[in-house]
């Protein structure tokens, strides 16, 4: 089992899971979480993230690939329990401990995996810090994103290719965004970059798949407006433009039209 340091089991945990694993024989048993607010101290259990498995709760032999809900809701590792001899049979590794680095470990038990199952009950307590995220953090969201990119290059070698994509593509669409909606802030060479990346790849899979199938499950608009405007249009669209050119009234009633250093009054 995996754990951040941070974060803690609930008293029953272990129990619980090793004697699930032992007795189903599977290569993992997924679980529950809860996310703890360290600002007021609240708790919150996310229901999404097990509605992949609802239909699946009292089976002890779950083949992944056999689901029809999406299961895949993130790249977790530490809401599972694997069985030590699958792991090291399958040779399922980190490329690192950076962030965004899990794929490839979680998405590769799932591709080795023969048999699951699933307690449907928070086990972990996952922090939730009041911090913000520092520039140097934001820089590893490039390695969150290429996380994913590599995770979607493994399916497409697995035996289950096809059922597998069916779960990880709007997963995976959903989880590039997000990382560039949380470096949307920071400095304009990272968020190029960033974009650039991400449009290259959204492009490659709406190429190859019919991504509107999807469009329940992702921001169906917000990808397409990404395949069709390149960085430079969107940023001197959402960014230069309101900058070089504002319009407002002012506290005595007169329209105020300011063009980069020039303003004049009416």
């Amino acid at each position: 089992m995996l754990i951040d340091s941070d974060d803690w089991y609930e008293p029953d945990a272990l129990e619980l899971l090793y004697n699930q694993i032992e007795k189903n024989k599977n290569d993992f048993v997924i679980f529950g979480y809860r996310k703890y607010f360290e600002e007021d101290s609240s708790f919150k259990s996310p229901t999404k993230y097990m509605s992949g498995y609802i239909d699946e709760l009292n089976n002890d032999n779950i083949k992944l690939w056999q689901l029809d809900k999406p299961f895949i809701i993130s790249a977790y590792v530490w809401t599972q329990i694997y069985n030590t001899e699958f792991i090291k049979k399958n040779n399922i590794k980190f490329d690192s401990l950076l962030m965004g680095e899990d794929p490839r470990f979680y998405f590769g038990s799932i591709i080795a995996s023969k048999s699951i199952s699933v307690i449907d009950k928070p086990l972990i307590n996952y922090r939730i810090h009041c911090e913000s995220i520092s520039n140097s953090k934001l820089n590893l969201f490039m390695y969150h994103m290429q996380g994913r990119i590599n995770a979607y290059k493994m399916f497409l070698k697995s035996k289950h290719k096809k059922e597998y994509l069916r779960s990880y593509i709007p997963y995976c669409i959903r989880s590039i965004l997000f990382g560039y909606k949380k470096i949307n802030k920071c400095d304009t060479t990272l968020k190029k970059k960033y974009y650039n990346k991400m449009r290259s790849f959204y492009a490659h899979l709406n190429k190859k798949y019919n991504i509107e199938q999807y469009k329940d499950e992702i921001n169906y608009d917000a990808f397409l407006d990404i395949i069709e405007n390149s960085f430079y249009k969107k940023y001197h669209i959402d960014y230069v433009i309101p900058n070089i050119l504002r319009i407002h009234w002012n506290k005595k009633g007169k329209v105020v039209i300011k063009f980069l250093f020039i303003k004049i009054t009416f």
